[in-house]
Protein backbone atom coordinates (compact mmCIF):
# COMPACT_ATOMS: atom_id res chain seq x y z
CA UNK A 1 0.00 0.00 0.00
CA UNK A 2 1.31 3.42 -0.91
CA UNK A 3 0.80 6.97 0.23
CA UNK A 4 -0.31 9.58 -2.29
CA UNK A 5 3.33 10.56 -2.79
CA UNK A 6 4.09 7.00 -3.96
CA UNK A 7 6.12 5.89 -0.96
CA UNK A 8 5.10 2.66 0.79
CA UNK A 9 3.34 2.74 4.14
CA UNK A 10 5.69 1.06 6.60
CA UNK A 11 4.73 -2.56 7.15
CA UNK A 12 2.41 -2.74 4.14
CA UNK A 13 4.87 -3.04 1.25
CA UNK A 14 3.23 -6.32 0.22
CA UNK A 15 -0.33 -4.93 0.21
CA UNK A 16 -2.33 -3.93 -2.84
CA UNK A 17 -5.62 -2.12 -2.32
CA UNK A 18 -6.25 -3.51 1.11
CA UNK A 19 -9.09 -3.27 3.56
CA UNK A 20 -7.13 -1.92 6.52
CA UNK A 21 -9.33 -3.75 8.99
CA UNK A 22 -9.02 -7.16 7.29
CA UNK A 23 -8.21 -9.99 9.70
CA UNK A 24 -5.11 -11.14 7.81
CA UNK A 25 -3.06 -8.14 8.96
CA UNK A 26 -1.26 -7.88 12.26
CA UNK A 27 -2.27 -5.38 14.90
CA UNK A 28 0.83 -3.36 14.09
CA UNK A 29 -0.06 -3.23 10.39
CA UNK A 30 -3.63 -2.22 11.18
CA UNK A 31 -2.42 0.51 13.54
CA UNK A 32 0.00 1.84 10.91
CA UNK A 33 -2.80 1.91 8.35
CA UNK A 34 -5.15 3.68 10.79
CA UNK A 35 -2.53 6.32 11.52
CA UNK A 36 -1.91 6.87 7.81
CA UNK A 37 -5.66 7.11 7.17
CA UNK A 38 -5.99 9.66 9.98
CA UNK A 39 -3.20 11.78 8.43
CA UNK A 40 -4.92 11.60 5.04
CA UNK A 41 -8.28 12.47 6.61
CA UNK A 42 -6.81 15.54 8.31
CA UNK A 43 -5.19 16.65 5.09
CA UNK A 44 -8.40 16.20 3.07
CA UNK A 45 -10.86 17.51 5.66
CA UNK A 46 -10.85 21.05 4.27
CA UNK A 47 -11.57 19.81 0.75
CA UNK A 48 -14.33 17.53 1.99
CA UNK A 49 -15.96 20.41 3.89
CA UNK A 50 -15.91 22.47 0.68
CA UNK A 51 -17.55 19.61 -1.21
CA UNK A 52 -20.19 19.17 1.49
CA UNK A 53 -20.91 22.92 1.50
CA UNK A 54 -21.29 22.90 -2.29
CA UNK A 55 -23.55 19.85 -2.04
CA UNK A 56 -25.81 21.59 0.48
CA UNK A 57 -25.95 24.74 -1.65
CA UNK A 58 -26.71 22.73 -4.81
CA UNK A 59 -29.48 20.77 -3.05
CA UNK A 60 -31.14 24.02 -1.97
CA UNK A 61 -30.66 25.69 -5.34
CA UNK A 62 -31.70 22.65 -7.42
CA UNK A 63 -33.87 20.40 -5.22
CA UNK A 64 -34.69 18.14 -8.17
CA UNK A 65 -31.21 16.98 -9.17
CA UNK A 66 -32.00 15.15 -12.39
CA UNK A 67 -34.63 13.09 -14.16
CA UNK A 68 -32.28 10.17 -14.84
CA UNK A 69 -28.60 9.32 -14.48
CA UNK A 70 -28.15 8.98 -18.23
CA UNK A 71 -30.29 10.09 -21.15
CA UNK A 72 -32.25 7.01 -22.27
CA UNK A 73 -32.57 8.49 -25.78
CA UNK A 74 -28.84 9.13 -26.11
CA UNK A 75 -26.81 7.03 -28.48
CA UNK A 76 -23.78 7.38 -26.22
CA UNK A 77 -22.33 4.05 -25.23
CA UNK A 78 -20.27 4.59 -22.13
CA UNK A 79 -18.48 1.28 -22.82
CA UNK A 80 -17.28 2.70 -26.16
CA UNK A 81 -16.39 6.02 -24.53
CA UNK A 82 -14.43 4.20 -21.85
CA UNK A 83 -12.49 2.22 -24.47
CA UNK A 84 -11.64 5.36 -26.47
CA UNK A 85 -10.55 7.31 -23.39
CA UNK A 86 -8.41 4.42 -22.08
CA UNK A 87 -6.75 4.02 -25.48
CA UNK A 88 -5.95 7.76 -25.59
CA UNK A 89 -4.70 7.80 -22.00
CA UNK A 90 -2.43 4.81 -22.67
CA UNK A 91 -0.38 6.80 -25.19
CA UNK A 92 -0.22 10.21 -23.52
CA UNK A 93 1.29 11.62 -20.36
CA UNK A 94 -0.95 11.50 -17.32
CA UNK A 95 -3.14 14.58 -17.03
CA UNK A 96 -5.75 15.09 -14.35
CA UNK A 97 -8.56 15.88 -16.78
CA UNK A 98 -7.91 12.68 -18.75
CA UNK A 99 -7.77 10.59 -15.58
CA UNK A 100 -11.05 12.09 -14.37
CA UNK A 101 -12.74 11.49 -17.73
CA UNK A 102 -11.61 7.85 -17.67
CA UNK A 103 -13.05 7.38 -14.17
CA UNK A 104 -16.31 9.04 -15.20
CA UNK A 105 -16.58 6.78 -18.26
CA UNK A 106 -15.94 3.71 -16.10
CA UNK A 107 -18.61 4.81 -13.62
CA UNK A 108 -21.31 5.48 -16.21
CA UNK A 109 -20.40 2.29 -18.06
CA UNK A 110 -20.91 0.27 -14.88
CA UNK A 111 -24.20 2.08 -14.32
CA UNK A 112 -25.40 1.33 -17.87
CA UNK A 113 -24.51 -2.35 -17.30
CA UNK A 114 -26.69 -2.34 -14.16
CA UNK A 115 -23.77 -3.11 -11.83
CA UNK A 116 -24.66 -1.01 -8.79
CA UNK A 117 -21.69 -2.01 -6.64
CA UNK A 118 -19.19 -1.34 -9.42
CA UNK A 119 -20.88 1.94 -10.38
CA UNK A 120 -20.74 3.22 -6.79
CA UNK A 121 -17.08 2.14 -6.54
CA UNK A 122 -16.24 3.96 -9.76
CA UNK A 123 -18.10 7.12 -8.68
CA UNK A 124 -16.14 7.00 -5.40
CA UNK A 125 -12.98 6.82 -7.50
CA UNK A 126 -14.17 9.93 -9.36
CA UNK A 127 -14.44 11.64 -5.99
CA UNK A 128 -10.93 10.49 -5.10
CA UNK A 129 -9.57 11.91 -8.35
CA UNK A 130 -11.34 15.20 -7.67
CA UNK A 131 -9.77 15.35 -4.20
CA UNK A 132 -6.35 14.72 -5.73
CA UNK A 133 -6.98 17.48 -8.27
CA UNK A 134 -7.94 19.81 -5.41
CA UNK A 135 -4.67 18.91 -3.63
CA UNK A 136 -2.71 19.59 -6.81
CA UNK A 137 -4.40 22.93 -7.43
CA UNK A 138 -3.86 24.06 -3.84
CA UNK A 139 -0.12 23.32 -4.16
CA UNK A 140 0.29 24.66 -7.70
CA UNK A 141 -1.54 27.99 -7.37
CA UNK A 142 -0.28 30.11 -4.52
Amino acid sequence: MRKCDGSPIKGTEHCHRVNPMAKKYTRYEKQMLREEMNKDAEKLKGFLFKIIDEHKFACRKHPNFCDAITDPDSRVSWAESESRIKARNAITKEYADNILMEEIAEAFNAYQKGDKAQALQEFAQCGAVILRIMEFVSKEIK
